[in-house]
């Protein structure tokens, strides 16, 4: 099985000739428009894929669904929130499929299964340090740009985690740096995907869900500066070593682009 990360939460998980998508936000730069027609590389390998999941509702997971897929054949799987964004931004009904916590799919060799998750809390300190950053003085509208893209995709408390089952291994996708308290989940899978970021204490919240879920591995995403200035791109190396030294758990930050067979 192949797993390719194209920035943010995006990938790509192809077995022989079948390929499901997560999350196709490819990033977007301080200047560019969520609904420029322009395709990206990574937009134009998403295009192809027919069966795309989503974590949650934010724009930086689902915003360029509408210019990526619009006319082209697709079954997106997401939440009642997502779907009625997804709606209002132009995708058809018949395009959307309402997935919810304990609902699992089946696609060539791959079973998806769904969770119920919660999205990281942004604590004071990293609102501060956003909010002061000087991009937003030299650029006030950026900021109210900002304030309409949160409110116009909204998360809703419905997050997911995702777990794949292909060729007898075993991988967990996650969206956003949080788990549900009362949810019981599988444990032991082969590879979890763990974004990292959203927060100041990055280290101690991934510590506590690799203790948790207790994978055998463990790839970074989300840690790049895929929506500036509002992102930001975090060093891995502590969480890293973390893992390694007191987990005894392999942990490595996934490259833009590089594919990783699992």
């Amino acid at each position: 099985m192949q797993l390719k990360w194209y920035g943010t939460a995006a990938l790509i998980l192809k077995e022989d000739d079948t390929s499901i998508a997560f999350d196709p936000f490819c990033g977007l730069g301080f200047h560019e428009s969520l609904h420029s027609k322009n395709l990206s590389p990574g937009e134009q390998e998403f295009r192809k894929v027919k069966n795309v999941f989503i974590t949650h509702g934010h724009f930086d997971h689902i915003a360029r669904i509408p210019a990526i897929y619009k006319k082209a054949p697709l079954k997106l799987w997401c939440t009642q929130t997502p779907y009625h964004t997804m709606l209002r931004e132009g995708m058809r009904p018949e395009q959307i499929q309402v997935i919810r916590p304990g609902g699992r799919i089946h696609i060539g060799p791959f079973t998806v299964t769904a969770y119920q998750s919660r999205h990281c809390r942004f604590d004071l300190p990293l609102i501060v340090k956003t909010l002061f950053q000087r991009e937003f003085f030299r650029h006030p509208p950026y900021l109210v740009r900002l304030l309409k893209m949160f409110l116009r995709y909204p998360e809703n408390k419905e997050s997911l985690l995702y777990e794949v089952l292909c060729a007898d291994k075993r991988i967990q996708i996650m969206g956003s740096l949080n788990l549900s308290a009362d949810v019981e989940y599988p444990t032991g899978a082969d590879i979890l995907i763990l974004p990292f970021q959203g927060r100041s204490d990055l280290e101690k919240c991934a510590l506590s869900i690799v203790r948790r879920l207790k994978p055998k591995k463990v790839f970074l995403d989300h840690y790049d500066d895929s929506f500036p200035p509002v992102s930001d791109k975090i060093n891995t190396k502590k969480i890293e070593k973390i893992l390694q030294k007191q987990e005894k758990i392999p942990c490595q930050a996934l490259e833009k682009g590089e594919i990783v067979y699992g």
